[in-house]
């Protein structure tokens, strides 16, 4: 698996409890490279010291690639706090990592189920699904993130990069990176030339409809 396709999972803490805080690398073909992004999930439980410091250990056995340890101190952290849905990500992510990928689809589909608005879980259900190229199933994945969180920027982005490449579909493309660059106020990927580029394009599609249609008067 590409690491360009791997969370990282800073940890964050809100309020009381344990956010999930996932650093979402994609690095597309002719796109701006690497996009770092944390988003927190709407939670409010109460985490202890131990699982706080377990959940950061997990988190930075993933950013070095020792995904058995990872691995352990995620399946850990599951079993003792069920109801928590950011560890259950990162562990689907440490299993597609090491080949599991069956288990990790399984492990994302059942998770969304039991915590639907729940938007990393739909971003990195996206993110697998655009790798093994089911790309229909992958933009309605970020379609269902973006329900759950519309200023979720970085699935603007993944979904611009999507529609752009794959689905052909410039104007979507357009209007999920305008959204990206509105929501991150430029401090994140620059996207301007994706934008200049795609306008282009839309404008271009337009005038030729418009040609068609004057010329079939």
């Amino acid at each position: 698996m590409s690491r360009a396709y791997i969370d990282s999972g800073l940890a964050a803490l809100r309020a009381a409890g344990l956010a999930v805080a996932l650093a979402a690398l994609a690095a597309c073909a002719g796109g701006p490279g690497r996009v770092a992004e944390q988003t927190a999930g709407e939670l409010s439980l109460e985490i202890s010291e131990a699982e706080r410091r377990n959940f950061e250990a997990a988190l930075a056995d993933m950013q070095d690639e020792r995904w058995e340890r990872a691995r352990g101190r995620l399946e850990q952290l599951a079993a003792q706090r069920p109801d928590l849905p950011g560890p259950r990500v990162n562990l689907a992510i440490v299993l597609r990592a090491s080949g599991e990928e069956s288990a990790a689809l399984a492990l994302l589909r059942t998770l969304i189920d039991q915590h639907p608005g729940f938007a990393p879980a739909h971003h990195q259900l996206a993110l697998m699904l655009r790798e093994d190229g089911r790309f229909a199933a992958a933009d309605e994945a970020y379609e269902q993130a973006l329900a759950a969180d519309p200023d979720y920027a970085l699935a603007h982005f993944n979904r611009a990069v999507l529609n752009d490449l794959y689905l052909a579909r410039p104007a979507v493309a357009l209007a999920h990176f305008q959204r990206y660059r509105d929501i991150t106020n430029g401090q994140g990927a620059d996207v301007s030339r994706w934008i200049v580029e795609l306008q282009r394009r839309v404008d271009a599609e337009a005038s030729t409809r418009v040609a068609d249609i004057g010329g079939g008067a």
